[in-house]
């Protein structure tokens, strides 16, 4: 965690003053809660390896890909990749049974599953997601 720690602040201190940016660490010292909000590319492959994640909000990060190892975040609660550059959503993905809540609009991603027959998402995914326990919000 502390090269997660590291990596954010070479973001930028000010990136975390707004109320857009922030992180919450609990009582074990932990990161919990992640909200970026940056033009700024951002290491996910380093985010995912924090497992103690049950918030993370990633918006406008110029993320093009979801790591498979995704589901290594099985405390996650809320994802929301709004406004990326995102194409696809791997598999795995499906592995986060705590997941409440998905948010990926405004990605390119959304528009293959709207506007094409066969979008790059599998089909069997989408279900997944949307049917999960009768409880995930997709948007």
């Amino acid at each position: 965690m502390q090269a997660l720690l590291e990596a954010l602040k070479k973001v930028g201190e000010e990136a975390f003053s707004g109320t857009d940016n922030c992180y919450v660490l609990n009582d074990k010292n932990e990161l919990t809660h992640l909200c970026i909000n940056t033009h700024e590319a951002i290491d996910f492959d380093m985010i995912v390896e924090n497992s103690t994640l049950h918030f993370l909000i990633l918006i406008s990060c110029n993320i093009t890909a979801i790591p498979q190892s995704i589901d290594n975040l099985k405390q996650l609660i809320h994802l929301d990749l709004t406004a990326n550059k995102l194409t696809k959503i791997p598999p795995s993905i499906a592995k986060l049974t705590n997941l409440l809540g998905l948010y990926l609009s405004d990605n390119p991603l959304m528009q293959d599953i709207i506007n094409t027959e066969q979008p790059q998402v599998p089909c069997e995914l989408i279900a997944a997601i949307l049917n999960a326990q009768n409880k995930v919000n997709v948007c």
